[in-house]
């Protein structure tokens, strides 16, 4: 069976900070581990509509649901490892996607 299609955002503050996610230790797929703003596309949703959807649920607070995420961070330069804390198998992709935003000029 094939896995759902997921979309991913990076969210930058006016620091330039990015804000990441920690997924709750209860969660079947890298429980513990740091992550982007995403999640998993609905039946007859277009990916905007979907990134639309995740932006709005994690950030309207940004509240915590406990059932996903048990911790949320603006991570910048200085605090780029964070993104590495829990990982287990050394994956350095999602840090580095991680601090190309951070380094990225702002869209104007």
């Amino acid at each position: 069976m094939r896995e759902p299609a997921c979309v991913g955002a990076l969210i930058r503050d006016d620091r330039g900070r990015v804000f990441v996610q920690r997924r709750s230790a209860t969660r079947r797929v890298l429980p513990g581990i740091w992550d982007i703003v995403g999640g998993h596309i609905e039946a007859g949703e277009t990916i905007e509509a979907t990134l639309a959807r995740e932006i709005h649920e994690d950030l309207a607070a940004p509240r915590l649901e406990a059932d996903k995420h048990d911790a949320y961070a603006w991570v910048g330069r200085d605090t780029l490892d964070l993104m590495m804390e829990g990982r287990t198998d050394g994956d350095r992709r999602l840090r580095d996607i991680v601090a190309a935003a951070i380094d990225a000029q702002p869209l104007t």
